[in-house]
């Protein structure tokens, strides 16, 4: 079954002096995807990484570790998109570094 969400979902949490801000929203193309991150960009400028995943019901598929270390972060959020079989989805995490590596 193919699921898609409706409207832009935003949570928090706060680990070891990190925020993480997690968004979740309804994309139709890798465009879309763009210019929700964009928006986020510029929402988060002072943020220390965007890290992100997306897959369209034409299985457009991208993600980002956002310099984080190769497939720590990207990855992670693209098999709960994958696992939960979610399509027009873009999946993005902000992190504004505490001071603590994780």
């Amino acid at each position: 079954m193919v699921q898609s969400i409706t409207q832009t979902v935003r949570t928090e949490i706060i680990v070891k002096n990190s925020r993480f801000i997690g968004y979740m929203g309804n994309i139709e193309s890798a465009g879309d995807a763009e210019t929700f991150l964009e928006k986020l960009r510029n929402k988060h400028s002072d943020a220390t990484h965007i890290v992100y995943a997306y897959r369209t019901v034409s299985n457009e598929v991208k993600y980002s570790d956002a310099n984080e270390p190769a497939g720590s972060a990207g990855k992670p959020v693209y098999n709960i998109i994958e696992k939960n079989e979610l399509f027009n989805v873009i999946i993005a995490v902000i992190r504004y570094f505490g001071g603590v590596k994780l």
